[in-house]
């Protein structure tokens, strides 16, 4: 069990609202929250935008779209996943640049 939204409150990063809700994700790093995959799987929040966990985000990312056996990513922070520096590191996980975003194909 994620402990974040019940017993531990979501770091502020913007003005978006984090819910625990069956569906989403959270992407753990070195025991620090580092990201929010929404239920939908379509966005991805890096609460941790630091370039060395982009590597450990991307696999993360990975494995939760290996669950689905397809997944795209549309945004990034809000912005478009093709045009998101996390882009690279999600392309050596096995996502590819598709019309409406990322997408992995398991």
């Amino acid at each position: 069990a994620k402990p974040y939204g019940a017993s531990l409150p979501w770091p502020s990063l913007d003005d978006t609202r984090r819910v625990r809700s069956a569906g989403a994700y959270v992407l753990i790093h070195g025991g620090r929250l580092a990201g929010y995959l929404d239920k939908g799987r379509k966005g991805l929040t890096l609460l941790d935008p630091d370039l060395a966990t982009f590597g450990a985000v991307s696999q993360a990312m990975a494995d939760v779209a290996a669950r689905y056996r397809r997944l795209t990513l549309t945004t990034v922070n809000g912005d478009p996943a093709n045009a998101s520096p996390l882009s690279p590191a999600l392309s050596e996980w096995g996502f590819a640049t598709a019309p409406r975003g990322l997408t992995y194909r398991g």
